[in-house]
């Protein structure tokens, strides 16, 4: 069984500037996913696909593949469907795929080994990382998502992930939050 890991991480952002290579606790943001992903006893292969040439870069730095993605599909309105689709099309001898977004830094292995063990293990069409809001309440954190061509939502599984390892890099704010938790180390108090 072969799974490709998908890290899409186009050049610009809307909110924080160059994020996906900026500098998180000593190293660029994506290099996080990237170990993550490398850790990851399930994963066969690792692909960054992006228009930008540092992390482009990078994913030659670190030996995974990497894909320049057309501009087309690195716009603000690109769905990650889209991406998707196009990363199926280049690389179709895959059974399975891991979409990564390179803004969560908190995601571990062992969280994308147990995402992939469930998701196998419950025949589901699809799964994704989430948090509980509230009791029994569950919001997708975009850390992992597991499918076989495209993200489904019949018959989708779960994988509940705690409050601080879901931050999602999007703002400033999230970016300071993610840091201060890296050097204070204060993230079992939560």
């Amino acid at each position: 069984m072969e799974i490709l890991a998908i890290i899409p991480a186009r050049a610009n952002s809307k909110r924080v500037k160059s994020k996906n290579h900026k500098i998180l606790n000593g190293k660029p943001l994506i290099e996080y996913t990237i170990d993550s992903a490398k850790g990851a006893r399930s994963i066969t292969d690792i692909l960054i696909t992006t228009d930008d040439e540092i992390i482009y870069n990078l994913a030659k730095y670190h030996n995974v593949l990497a894909n320049r993605r057309p501009k087309k599909l690195c716009e603000d309105d690109t769905s990650s469907q889209a991406v998707i689709d196009y990363i199926i099309k280049k690389y179709n001898k895959y059974d399975y795929y891991v979409l990564l977004q390179p803004t969560s830094p908190f995601r571990t292995s062992k969280h994308i080994d147990d995402c992939i063990n469930v998701f196998l293990s419950g025949h589901f069409d699809s799964l994704l990382s989430v948090k509980e809001l509230l009791p029994n309440t569950y919001y997708p954190n975009g850390a992992v998502y597991v499918f076989k061509a495209k993200i489904k939502t019949k018959n989708m599984g779960m994988v509940l992930m705690s409050e601080d390892e879901s931050i999602d890099i999007d703002t400033l704010f999230d970016f300071k939050l993610a840091e201060v938790l890296m050097n204070e180390d204060i993230r079992n108090e939560f």
